[in-house]
């Protein structure tokens, strides 16, 4: 009995040095919520604001929850989410935003936003062109602090109440000050004392004159995620951005990826391209950039017209398909894959690895290629062979003192390939950025 005792009053000493945490109940954003302190709120069916934008708290830590179906609305004239402090927007629900010059999401310097969820919106977007705002424009989201986007996330311009135009005069998702040389003074964009930083993991992002417009004192990282623009370019950078990944794609008449250089502080024009797929227009450069400072450095990736003028160290190749891709891996992937491939540009760079039966031609100004080990020349092709093996069957059937000869002769795959390649790359100037 006394055993008993003792075990059962272990096991409440020990329940009572635990620490139970229970999930906090979140609060119900309602029309009238303006300010946030931190905790946990949550948006269910549809919340129009009535006392001005939601706004979090400088020093608060909050995580905002998008009911599945739920929409939150700015008041008429406001951004309808300001995030001063730490906020955390999670779930499948929507902050959209209704006002001519007001963002669905506007975060201030200092402020740090992780967007794991939800759909950003402008569904009364009105801009016409880059010269017209049609009565009703502005960012979807403008970003002035840190802001993390992760897969799951919808930022767009659909702009359904005017016909869905996806917005041509605003850019969709701008980082960093439109012109800081006038930041902090009165009427003007908020003091600069850091840099905006905006890493894109993933997501789909959708119209606007931009779709990510990396502006002044603007860091940029992309990871991953779908890019598509009717008006101008998917991305538009004047000061660092580093696309590791991710498919953009431009249909209208301009490139996907436009560079520019200003100075050597905020606007420095720094562009690395490591990865993803770039597709423009038929007859539309993929990269533009504002003059020969501005050029881009390309390492990898797949691009619908020739970058190999922005390629300094990696070989550059055009796929049967047309596309050129840019990288060692990447092109005796595309050879195995569509079983022909031209080289631009070789930099002197023998790759292994091109499969049996595949063409390929080292083009006018390629260079000397190697393929599997075999030297290909300029203006010349080749295609690799089907290499043979001998097989040793396990028993031995002579009858003589002479050793068996193989039986049998199998067909194997080499797999052992190099190029390279060089494109160029259209060249436009664009003038100080407008409100774009």
């Amino acid at each position: 009995m006394k055993k008993v005792l003792a075990t059962i009053l272990a096991l409440v000493m020990a329940i009572g040095l635990c620490s139970v945490s229970w999930a906090e109940e979140a609060t119900q954003i309602t029309a009238e919520t303006t300010e946030l302190n931190s905790g946990s709120y949550i948006v269910n069916g549809e919340v129009t604001l009535t006392g001005g934008a939601l706004t979090v708290k400088s020093g608060a830590t909050v995580t905002l929850e998008l009911a599945a179906g739920s929409k939150l609305t700015n008041k008429d004239g406001s951004h309808t989410i300001i995030n001063n402090g730490t906020l955390t927007i999670t779930g499948t629900g929507t902050v959209d935003n209704v006002s001519n010059g007001c963002a669905a999401l506007y975060n201030a310097p200092g402020a740090v936003a992780t967007l794991n969820g939800g759909t950003f919106d402008r569904s009364h977007e009105a801009g016409a062109s880059k010269d017209n705002n049609g009565g009703n424009s502005y960012y979807t989201i403008k970003n002035f602090g840190t802001i993390t986007v992760n897969p799951g996330v919808t930022v767009q311009q659909d702009g359904t109440a005017n016909g869905g135009t996806t917005g041509k005069y605003s850019s969709l998702f701008a980082n960093g000050w439109y012109d800081i040389s006038t930041a902090g003074q009165s009427g003007k964009e908020p003091a600069h004392s850091s840099d905006a930083v905006l890493v894109i993991n993933g997501g789909t992002f959708k119209g606007g004159l931009n779709t990510v417009k990396n502006d002044d004192a603007g860091k940029l990282t992309i990871n991953d995620g779908t890019f598509t623009n009717i008006a101008q370019h998917a991305v538009f950078n004047v000061n660092e951005a580093t696309i590791k990944g991710g498919n953009y794609t431009m249909s209208g008449d301009d490139s996907v990826l436009y560079n520019r250089k200003y100075d050597d502080a905020n606007d420095k024009g720094q562009m690395t391209i490591e990865n993803g797929v770039f597709k423009a227009k038929d007859g539309v450069s993929a990269i533009k950039i504002a003059d020969e400072n501005s050029k881009p450095s390309v390492t990898g990736g797949t691009f619908s017209s020739d970058v190999s003028n922005f390629v300094d160290s990696a070989p550059v190749a055009q796929k049967k398909d047309g596309n050129y891709v840019v990288g060692a891996s990447a092109i005796v992937a595309a050879a195995n894959a569509d079983g022909a491939i031209t080289i631009v540009k070789s930099n002197n760079v023998a790759l292994e690895g091109i499969n049996s039966n595949v063409t390929v031609s080292a083009g006018e100004n390629a260079g000397t290629v190697k393929v599997n080990g075999n030297t290909v020349t300029a203006g010349t092709s080749y295609t690799v062979p089907s290499r043979y093996y001998y097989y040793q069957p396990t028993t031995d059937t002579k009858t003589t003192d002479t050793k068996g000869s193989p039986k049998t002769f199998d067909a194997g795959i080499a797999l052992y390939v190099g190029m390279a390649l060089t494109s160029a790359a259209g060249v436009a100037f664009v003038g100080k950025k407008r409100e774009d």
